[in-house]
């Protein structure tokens, strides 16, 4: 276990311990993020964990809805809100997550996925409160699954840039974290639209949703958290890749209600590509050579279907 503080909180407000999870991720100890709701200065130390760690649990809290919210001012100056409001959500600012449609939105995120493809400035955390007993989210490491990738995968890969098949933003797969300064990947295997490279890798394109699927489904590189009534769940959104459980879509009538608040906060990382336009007109023909991937999109989001027996939804 290992201590971190931060002399900025006054009366060690910032004092805590971290017990890790494998692959990634911990739980925290001795810290409850309400206390530092009235700090005088921001605990840089919880982000500068969640960072290099990308997910921190705190087991247990029981937050209200308020509070909550309250909390992901620790991480950033804004939330950032760009999903349906279910009508059970206590606020426009919460995405309200379940196996039944009467009591949340469902069938949401079922490929790896970072939060927030559709903007340029994508989020920078997530937060997740869940209100019952809920199915897993899965959670891959960015960095550690660039680092996997052998030397040559590693240099094509950083010349190539996705294009989000709602929006249009364009984002570059491989990018420099703000905080850790490490090299990671960042895709949205379920709502990419297009791929652009600045080399003939067709062939090879087509196949990366399927090599980067199976790279962050390795053991060695996710983690698989189920949640418990009151848990509240930290993620670094540009440090980790996540998505649901199979079993967080189950909706027969045994299946245990499952229900899970998120919230997301605004990002403060213009993520660009250089030499390309912030936004391309994805609904249109490919407006580059034929030296990718180009899918025209529909007004539901869903990208490139790279393998048709998987789920996709978001």
């Amino acid at each position: 276990m290992r201590w971190r503080f931060s002399a900025a909180v006054t009366a060690a407000a910032c004092r805590f311990r971290v017990v890790p999870f494998w692959p990634l991720g911990g739980e925290v100890l001795d810290l409850d993020p309400r206390t530092l709701l009235e700090a005088e200065a921001p605990c840089k130390a919880l982000s500068a964990e969640l960072a290099e760690r990308g997910v921190l649990a705190f087991k247990g809290l029981n937050l209200s809805d308020s509070e909550f919210l309250s909390i992901s001012g620790l991480l950033g100056k804004e939330l950032i809100s760009r999903h349906v409001v279910h009508p059970e959500s206590p606020s426009e600012d919460i995405l309200r997550l379940s196996n039944q449609a009467q009591h949340g939105v469902v069938g949401v995120g079922p490929q790896w996925h970072q939060d927030g493809s559709t903007e340029q400035q994508v989020f920078s955390h997530l937060l997740f409160h869940a209100k019952t007993r809920s199915a897993a989210t899965l959670f891959a490491d960015a960095r550690k699954a660039f680092e996997l990738l052998p030397p040559q995968t590693q240099e094509k890969w950083a010349r190539i840039a996705s294009v989000n098949a709602y929006s249009g933003a364009v984002h570059p797969l491989v990018h420099e974290h703000p905080v850790s300064g490490k090299k990671v990947l960042f895709l949205h295997l379920g709502q990419t639209g297009a791929l652009i490279t600045r080399s003939d890798l067709n062939s090879e394109v087509r196949a990366l949703f399927a090599q980067l699927h199976a790279l962050l489904s390795r053991p060695e590189l996710h983690l698989s958290y189920t949640y418990e009534a009151g848990d509240l769940v930290l993620v670094d959104n540009l440090a980790v890749l996540h998505r649901a459980s199979e079993a967080a879509f189950e909706a027969s009538a045994w299946a245990p209600l499952r229900v899970l608040h998120r919230a997301t906060v605004r990002g403060n990382k213009n993520l660009g590509v250089e030499g390309l336009p912030p936004y391309l007109y994805i609904f249109g023909e490919n407006p580059f050579d034929p030296s990718g991937l180009w899918q025209s999109s529909d007004y539901y989001g869903v990208g490139f279907r790279w393998n048709r027996s998987q789920r996709f939804q978001n």
